[in-house]
């Protein structure tokens, strides 16, 4: 808006500059830094309410509508500058930022109605993004949880988490050739999906080393070396001999890999449905942990070539299994691979050549997502390198180095504010810590705040905000209604999702009277840092009767069903948010 506009609307509104207080929120206030605004008219002795929004300039976030008798605590980690605009005039109220703005849904001179939500700080759940907990029959440690740990005893359904992180041995999913045992698997899904969670899945279909002296679990089933697999053995945690396949014998693409496709074609055929809750399957299919590398087994590869032909074959058979029939073309969001180093590919060596010696560079090229293990006393090098170039096309996974209980036990792998800062520093899309049902509780009741923190303005994910909307205040049955939207991303990743715009109009019952979709609407390219303009056209029926009509707004997935929580105020259960009015005239 334009000094121009600014001074039009304050002059409608009263004839006299406006001053603005900043005074500190009461003691006990969440927030680092807090404050309360508050308008009074020059010249008078009280403090009043004005149509005017309050922006607090903190990374472009942050703003809140003064409304009479209500005002809107605010707060910010770091400085904030705070000022009145009034008829193209600056005035400073202690340090302090304050745009004036033309109030909610205001009909304009022009026959337009403009609506500026008020923006929001709380921290947002949304679909593919965010923070997820972890589940499965054996921890990394070789620990043994039951199904009832993996659900319920979780003690709540982990609201301010949005995904699920499956780990489940081949071993225990087909315990003979040929027959599957689905029944944990299956109960821990449909638990979790009755709780609005989605599902990153890895399948560990190759060696688990153990961990921090502990020995690893079975990933091959027994029968898999009965029917002729070579494998190659090595010493694991705690002594342990483990088994990993022997990737160059002629066994391994004569039985091994055929056997390995069929049980990840019926795990295919049984979860992946269209709208189903499973967002990403990880490819497993080579390396210490499933994660790319033989840095424990030291697997002896005759060549740096014939080591790149076996990922990319492996990369390629995931992507027969999970996106066969998508075009060559399309990003594949839907596969992630780890991205760590190896013994053949240290840190230091080039990221070009990395890629090509891990086929990461086909990995890269198909748009699968990252998962970068090592957070936060791993990173470094050449991944961290990968990040940087390919973060605004290839989804990114921040995995810690070490689980929750042991970054607060051990205290030697950063804190909770170091792990929030290097997710966001990172562009992280999502994130996990290890969180199985007792350290969930532990990370609840001692860092939830930093779990908020990585939900808000700035954090991880993205998170959509509506700046403005502008429409035709009045219309007709059978014409069209143009909606112009101003929208931001305050968050420092982006989405894989091209959730479409639908606006409702509502009678005065608030019942719905008709909806239309915006197919053409898509926001997956917004970064962090630019305002995106968009213009929707909704033709509207012949059938539709006068009257006036609420507006509002809904980002929507392929059925029609609104998914995204947005950064503004105004939404109503159903995650539909309230614009303004519209007058349909007779024809």
């Amino acid at each position: 808006m334009g000094i121009s506009n600014l001074w039009l609307l304050v002059w409608l509104i009263a004839p006299v500059p406006v001053q603005a207080q900043v005074v500190p929120a009461p003691d006990g206030a969440p927030l680092s830094q807090s404050y309360q605004v508050r308008l009074r008219l020059a010249g008078t002795e009280s403090w009043q309410s004005a149509p005017v929004y309050a922006f607090f300039k903190q990374h472009d976030y942050n703003w809140a509508q003064t409304t009479e008798s209500h005002f809107v605590t605010f707060g910010s980690s770091g400085p904030i500058e705070v000022e009145v605009q009034v008829a193209g005039e600056v005035k400073n109220a202690e340090g302090h930022y304050i745009s004036s703005q033309e109030s909610n849904s205001e009909p304009s001179a022009k026959g337009l109605t403009t609506a500026r939500p008020r923006q929001t700080d709380d921290p947002l759940v949304n679909p593919f993004c965010g923070w997820g907990i972890w589940a499965g029959p054996r921890f990394f440690d070789s620990r043994r949880f039951s199904i009832e740990y993996d659900t319920s005893g979780f003690g709540d359904d982990a609201p301010l988490f949005s995904w699920v992180l499956i780990d489940w041995m081949w071993a225990d999913l087909e315990p003979k050739d040929g027959q599957f045992n689905w029944k944990d698997l299956d109960t821990v899904i449909d638990y979790w999906k009755a709780r609005n969670k989605q599902f990153l899945v890895r399948l560990w279909v190759t060696t688990d080393p153990g961990w921090a002296g502990k020995p690893g679990n079975k990933c091959c089933p027994d029968w898999l070396w009965d029917k002729g697999v070579k494998y190659h053995e090595y010493t694991g945690e705690g002594g342990v001999l483990q088994r990993c396949p022997a990737y160059t014998d002629p066994s391994w693409k004569k039985v091994y890999l055929p056997l390995m496709k069929r049980f990840l074609t019926a795990y295919r055929d049984r979860y992946h449905q269209t709208g189903g809750p499973i967002m990403m399957d990880q490819v497993m299919g080579f390396g210490d942990w499933g994660e790319w590398h033989t840095m424990w087994s030291h697997y002896p590869w005759p060549s740096r070539q014939a080591k790149r032909d076996l990922l990319a074959e492996i990369i390629g058979s995931y992507l027969e299994i999970f996106a066969g029939s998508r075009s060559p073309s399309r990003p594949v969001p839907q596969l992630s691979i780890a991205q760590v180093y190896d013994d053949d590919c240290g840190g230091e060596t080039p990221l070009t050549e990395a890629m090509k010696r891990q086929a990461l560079d086909v990995a890269a090229e198909r748009g699968l997502a990252f998962s970068r293990h090592g957070f936060i006393d791993g990173m470094g090098g050449w991944p961290d390198d990968l990040i940087a170039r390919d973060w605004k096309t290839n989804p990114m996974i921040a995995e810690a180095n070490w689980s929750y209980e042991q970054v607060k036990n051990e205290k030697t792998h950063g804190t909770m504010p170091e792990f929030v800062d290097a997710f966001v520093r990172y562009h992280s899309m999502y994130a996990h810590m290890y969180l199985h049902s007792a350290s969930y509780k532990q990370a609840m009741a001692e860092d939830r705040d930093q779990v908020q923190r990585a939900l808000k303005p700035g954090g991880i994910g993205y998170r959509f905000a509506l700046i403005s909307a502008t429409w035709e205040s009045t219309r007709k049955p059978g014409e069209t209604l143009t909606l112009r939207q101003k929208w931001v991303n305050r968050n420092s990743s982006w989405c894989v999702y091209p959730y479409r715009l639908k606006i409702y109009l509502l009678d005065s019952d608030s019942r719905d009277v008709w909806s239309g979709v915006d197919k053409s609407f898509d926001p997956r390219s917004w970064l962090s840092g630019t305002t995106y303009p968009m213009e929707s056209t909704f033709p509207l029926p012949d059938k539709l009767k006068a009257g006036t009509y609420e507006l509002r707004l809904a980002l929507v997935d392929e059925t029609g069903k609104p998914q995204v929580r947005l950064g503004i105020d105004g939404a109503d259960t159903l995650l539909r948010y309230r614009l303004g009015s519209v007058i349909l005239t007779d024809k």
